[in-house]
């Protein structure tokens, strides 16, 4: 016990003249330590809001796969707009929602036939659900496509200066839904 004593002291006292150089010390390093850890959080809140905005735009596109057999266009949509609005854990946090520039579209495509591609190569001449039946490469029909995007904003806690406090965090899902 005197072991951890004495070194209490020396902290506290100093020993050969250095007494309070370890406080002087912490109170230096303590302010840019406490900001470190804030800014840390704080990009954390950041990637966890685009993870919250991809899943968003996922569960659209999980609305669209399952409730493609009550398929009315303008029904459909707003459903999957819904998916998207109220998939969030927390949607006051970061008000995610369709972005009114990129509303869930319906394409007919076909996958990439390209090697090392990913993707979704699209027929815009054809519109769904009335797609082609041989029109890939491969010789298979092509498929009815629907592309979810969404979109949050993102408020930082600590705003830095000469960088945007705000932020516009994007997402989109494309699913083949037939």
């Amino acid at each position: 016990m005197t072991a951890v004593r004495q070194a209490i002291n020396n902290f506290l006292a100093g020993r050969k003249g250095t007494a309070g150089t370890a406080v002087v010390e912490y109170a230096l390093i303590a302010p840019m330590l406490l900001v470190m850890i804030v800014y840390v959080i704080d990009f954390g809140f950041y990637i966890f809001g685009r993870m919250q905005v991809q899943h968003a735009a996922q569960a659209g596109a999980q609305y669209a796969v399952e409730n493609v057999a009550s398929y009315s266009q303008g029904s459909f949509v707003s459903g999957i707009e819904s998916a998207v609005k109220y998939d969030a854990a927390n949607p006051g946090m970061f008000n995610i929602a369709v972005p009114t520039t990129s509303p869930p579209t319906l394409f007919c495509g076909c996958p990439n036939p390209m090697p090392n591609a990913t993707g979704v190569k699209n027929m815009t001449p054809t519109t769904p659900p009335n797609c082609p039946s041989a029109a890939c490469t491969d010789g298979t029909g092509a498929g009815t496509y629907v592309t979810v995007s969404a979109q949050g904003t993102y408020a930082t806690v600590t705003p830095v200066y000469g960088f945007s406090s705000s932020y516009t965090l994007t997402a989109t899902a494309t699913v083949r839904i037939q």
